[in-house]
């Protein structure tokens, strides 16, 4: 069996946040300065596998400041045909407007041994306090996936 390889090849991007004014990345941004997360996972042809986020629930500056952010229950699709863009992603290809802290139980590798690749696109939220630091702010979504012997 071929080993799982993982990579994030987007981070969650928010770009300018404004003081008070909450902000939305959908699962299907793609942009210079908001994007969704992508995260590529590649393995054995559809074998089923296993997975689960570890989400923030807080953004952290340098400074020690911190902004809420968070995921709704249809933050996330999965795509199995490791051919589409956020935006294109339909049910037949894997699954749409899902939570992204409960996983599909057929999840599975995509199929074909040259595309044995799955996709997961990961949106989400952040809420600014009305007097909220100025900076960069970061956290840490961790992904974990495994063969389940599906």
């Amino acid at each position: 069996m071929a080993a799982i390889t993982l990579a994030a090849t987007e981070n969650l991007e928010f770009g300018n946040i404004f003081q008070g004014v909450p902000k939305t990345v959908a699962r299907t941004a793609t942009g210079a300065d908001t994007t969704a997360a992508i995260f590529s996972v590649t393995g054995q042809p559809e074998a089923g596998v296993t997975a689960q986020l570890v989400l923030p629930e807080y953004l952290s500056s340098t400074g020690g400041a911190q902004m809420l952010i968070s995921f709704s229950t249809t933050d996330m699709a999965i795509d199995t045909s490791n051919s589409k863009t956020p935006a294109s992603v339909v049910a037949g290809d894997g699954w749409v407007d899902q939570n992204p802290r409960s996983f599909p139980a057929a999840l599975q590798i995509g199929g074909a041994p040259a595309t044995a690749t799955t996709l997961i696109f990961l949106g989400g939220k952040v809420t600014p306090s009305l007097y909220q630091p100025a900076g960069t702010y970061t956290g840490d979504i961790i992904l974990s996936v495994s063969y389940n012997g599906n």
